[in-house]
This record gives C-alpha cells, structure tokens and sequence, in this order.
C-alpha cells in the first residue's frame, strides 16, 4: 500500500498498490478530491478541472461574436 501526504490537511492518505498516474483519490480527512501526479516519488496534488478552460473558451468566442455584431 502506498502513503502520501494531503497537501490540505496533512493527513496520511493511503492508496492501493494498482494505483496509476492521473487516479483520483479523496482524502479521507479533509474529503478533499486530489490527483495522483507521480508515483515514484509519490506526489499527490489538487484536482485542477478543465471546465475553467472551457468557460474561457466560450467567453473568448462570445466576444468574437460581439466584435462582429459591432462593426
């Protein structure tokens, strides 16, 4: 079994040994939802969503739009 720190609370979070690079795990403390990003070294960070990259995407084509509308 692998042991890693959470980096919000910094409890012990424990993993299974099938464990993969980009696995999600929630820390069983904190219940804070984080990402495998390394296995050796173990390293574990916060879950970045890509739903902010897609809200940027839809607010930049928008204002194409506008820029368009006014011309």
């Amino acid at each position: 079994m692998f042991r890693a720190l959470c980096p919000d609370c910094s409890e012990v979070v424990e993993l299974k040994e099938s464990v993969r690079v980009g696995d999600r795990v929630i820390c069983v403390e904190c219940g804070i939802e984080l990402e495998v990003l390394s296995l050796y070294p173990l390293d574990l960070d916060y879950v970045l969503e890509d739903d902010w990259d897609d809200d940027w995407e839809e607010e930049e084509e928008e204002e194409k739009e506008d820029d368009w509308e006014d011309d």
